[in-house]
Order: C-alpha cells, then structure tokens, then sequence
C-alpha cells in the first residue's frame, strides 16, 4: 500500500487487509465497523478525538511505519486482538515494554504507544507497545495474562528481537492498574513465571479498584461486583510489599477522569514498604497527556530516563 497522508480517503484505508489487525489500534473501531468511510484519515483521527494538524500527521506518520515495516505481531491464534508493536533497536541499553491505557475500553496506541515507544528508542531503549483485550475480552485475568503472555513472545529467544535481560514496564491510566498489578508476585510476574521487571512506570494510574476507582475501568474488568473481598484483592496498593519493584508515578495537576487519590494512594503504600520511587505532578496537565506533546511544555520522559538508570 502507498503511503497515506490526512487527505486519504480513510475508505481506501479500511478496504486494505493488512490494515485489518491494527485498526482498531488507530483508529478504535471494530474490524467490520464502517463508521468512518465517509471520512479523510485526519478526519476519522479526529472523530476518536485526535485534533490539532501536527498530532495528526504525527499519527498518520505512525500508520505509515507499522504498514511499511510490519512491525505488528500477533501471538495468540484464539485471541486475534492481541499482539505486540515491535519498536526495538539495535544494542538496546535497555527494553521498555509500553501498555496504553484506556479504560480497558480501547487501547490508546497513537500517544500513549507510539509517543512512548519513540521516546524510548530516542533514548536507546528498545520499546514493545502490548495491545491487549479490552471489553468484552478484558475480564480479569483476562489482560493480565495477555501482558504476561507478550512478554513471554517478546523474550521468546526463538523470535530474535532486539531485547536486554532487564526490562521495565510502563502503564497508563487504566493500565496502570494492569502494570501495578502485573509488578506484584500474587498476580504479577512470579505468577506468571516471568523475571521481576526492573522498574515500573505508571502515569496517571486507576490504582484502587474501591471508593476511588474509576467506575468505567472497575467495570470493564469485573464487571458489577458486590464483593468487598474481591475489590480489595485486586486493588493494587494490597499487592505491594517491600520487594515491589522501583516505580515512577506521575499524575496531572488535576484529573477529572481518575481522582489523583488513587497515585496518593500507590505512593503512600510504597513509602510504607520502603519502596525506592518518584512521584511527578506534570505541570500544565490533566488526564492522558501521555509525552505531553501538545499538553505542556514539560517533557517528563526525562525524569523517567534519570529514574531507571540512578
């Protein structure tokens, strides 16, 4: 396929098959889902609420490098939803494996994937973007064990990506409840029988799946529980003990989506634990400035950088 650019017909997009795996990536919609065809690509973009000319060639310029490398794997032949963006480089100091958020509704690629991943490659990590099930394939464990199963492919010797022994883990609003969950030995990597990252990284996160959840992302995962035992159970700050990997959290100065309770909470479990951590307010932002590209003038990637390698 030719590249595209925001003036393509999205239909011409729509019809190509190799489009078909990673559209919902881009663009949030169903496989069969015709909603945009009437649309341009910078048009469909900004029905899913990507507005501003650069943050759409931006994306439009991520679609063109996933069609033309084929950097999209997809690992489980029951769960064709699933897969992993291969942003990896040669001699990685290190390896980022990046879970958009989104409430475990969608999950948001194009800033909170794409953004991170490139942000990590200019900084010599190698980055694996994880798309994982969401409603109606998301009920716990459900994405639990799509992220640990990527990880799984991605360290699988067999498929030779680009990869360092260690590896951090970074997770976005509702995914930072996945990463936060997944940095627990309960339900996490010893669960899974994977090695215990190095560093958790969580922006925004949904923390707490009690009082101060987000509604939406509580039930997408579990659906309407009345049991009290089960919400704590998997509420992440029950999970964390004084082996809990490092972790960066990072919020906005205010957020209208996920109360900011919920970093209060991760941060005061962690200095319970005696867990090394940060905590970063992102000035000038709210929820889901991802790299804050467009949000602010604060780049925070850096502070994740200085983090992972003190």
């Amino acid at each position: 396929m030719e590249k595209i650019n925001e003036n393509t017909p999205y239909k011409l997009v729509n019809e190509n098959k190799e489009f078909a795996p990673i559209k919902k990536a881009f663009f949030y919609l169903d496989e069969n889902d015709r909603s945009f065809d009437d649309f341009t690509v910078g048009e469909a973009l900004a029905q899913t609420g990507y507005t501003g000319e650069k943050r759409i060639k931006r994306i439009v310029g991520y679609v063109n490098d996933v069609l033309e490398k084929k950097n999209f794997y997809q690992f489980d032949k029951n769960r064709p939803f699933v897969g992993v963006f291969d942003y990896s480089i040669p001699n990685p100091k290190g390896t980022m494996i990046i879970a958009p958020g989104g409430g475990y509704f969608h999950v948001c690629c194009n800033e909170e994937g794409f953004d991170t991943a490139t942000e990590a490659n200019k900084n010599g990590y190698s980055a694996f973007i994880v798309k994982y099930g969401v409603y109606p394939h998301a009920k716990f464990p459900e994405a639990q064990d799509d992220l640990a199963n990527a990880i799984k492919f991605i360290y699988d010797k067999k498929n030779g990506f680009g990869v360092t022994e260690n590896y951090d883990v970074i997770g976005f609003s509702a995914s930072g409840h996945l990463v936060g969950l997944y940095g627990s030995k309960k339900y996490g990597y010893l669960h899974y029988g994977l090695k215990k990252p190095s560093h958790l990284i969580v922006a925004y996160p949904v923390v707490t799946m009690g009082e101060h959840t987000h509604e939406g992302t509580r039930e997408n995962l579990l659906g309407h529980p009345n049991d009290e035992n089960l919400l704590k159970e998997l509420s992440v700050e029950n999970n964390i003990d004084g082996d809990y990997p490092p972790t960066f959290v990072c919020r906005g100065v205010d957020d209208f989506v996920v109360p900011t309770i919920n970093s209060d909470i991760l941060v005061d479990t962690l200095k319970k634990h005696g867990v090394r951590h940060e905590y970063l307010i992102v000035p000038d932002t709210h929820h889901g400035y991802a790299m804050a590209y467009e949000a602010s003038n604060y780049k925070w990637f850096h502070k994740v950088i200085e983090f992972i390698e003190k």
